[in-house]
C-alpha cells in the first residue's frame, strides 16, 4: 500500500485546480490506482500557510505520518510573498528583505523534516518553487535564493529533491492561473493573483512528481 502525504500551502491544497481531483496530489494517487497500485492520499496543507505555520502543525500529524510511505514538502511561497510586498513598496534591496526570511525558512524546513523522520520511515521529497514572475529580476533573485536553501537542506539532511522550478521554466504563461505580465507587481492584485498552477500546471507537476512516490 502506498500512502502518499502531501504537505504544503495553497497549491498543495488544490488552489486554482477547477476541482479537487485535478489538484496534483489527487492526480498522482489516481494515476497510481490506474496502474494497479493500491494507494491513498493524505494532505496537510492550507491556503496562506508559511513554512512557520507548517512547522507548527507537523507535530500534530503524527498518526498520518506514521503510516506514510512518501512525504512531499512544498512550502515557502508565502514566505517570499510577504517579503516581496516590502520590496515592491519600499524599494529595499532583495538581500536585505529576504536575508532573515531565508534563515527562518531554513530553520523551519529542518524542523519539518526532523519531525517527519521522528514519526515516520517515509521517503521525504523537498520541492523547489517555480517562478510565476519570470519578468521581474526581484522574483528571479528571490526564488533562486529560496531554492538554493531548499537544495542545500535536501543535501544536508539526505532527502530527495524535486526541481519544480525547472519543470515550469519558460512555460509559465501556459501553466500559471491568471498569468499577466509576469512581473511581481501582479501579485498585488486584490483578486486572482497569478501565483498558482492552473489545471495544466497541476497536471505537469503530477506527471513529474509521480516518479518520486514510492
Amino acid at each position: 500500500m502506498i500512502l502518499y502525504t502531501a504537505m504544503g500551502d495553497s497549491t498543495t491544497a488544490g488552489m486554482s485546480a477547477t476541482t479537487p481531483m485535478l489538484a496534483y496530489p489527487s492526480r498522482i494517487v489516481q494515476g497510481l490506482k490506474e496502474r494497479g497500485r493500491a494507494a491513498e492520499l493524505r494532505v496537510i496543507a492550507q491556503n496562506g500557510w508559511t513554512s512557520s505555520a507548517l512547522a507548527a502543525v507537523t507535530p500534530q500529524a503524527q498518526g498520518v505520518l506514521r503510516s506514510s510511505t512518501t512525504v512531499t514538502i512544498w512550502i515557502g511561497g508565502n514566505d517570499l510573498l510577504q517579503a516581496a510586498a516590502g520590496i515592491v513598496t519600499s524599494g529595499q534591496p532583495v538581500q536585505t528583505a529576504i536575508g532573515g526570511l531565508l534563515a527562518t525558512y531554513n530553520s523551519n524546513l529542518e524542523r519539518i523534516v526532523t519531525t517527519v523522520r521522528q514519526n515516520s520511515k517515509a521517503r521525504i521529497i523537498l520541492c523547489t518553487q517555480f517562478n510565476p514572475f519570470p519578468n521581474s529580476p526581484v522574483a528571479v533573485e528571490g526564488i533562486a535564493a529560496l531554492n538554493r536553501v531548499t537544495a542545500q537542506t535536501a543535501k544536508r539532511l539526505g532527502t530527495g529533491l524535486a526541481p519544480l522550478h525547472n519543470w515550469f521554466e519558460g512555460s509559465q504563461p501556459a501553466l500559471v492561473d491568471g498569468y499577466g505580465t509576469g512581473r511581481i507587481e501582479d501579485a498585488l492584485r486584490p483578486f486572482r493573483r497569478p501565483i498558482h498552477p492552473n489545471n495544466a500546471g497541476h497536471a505537469l507537476i503530477a506527471r513529474n512528481l509521480a516518479s518520486y512516490i514510492r
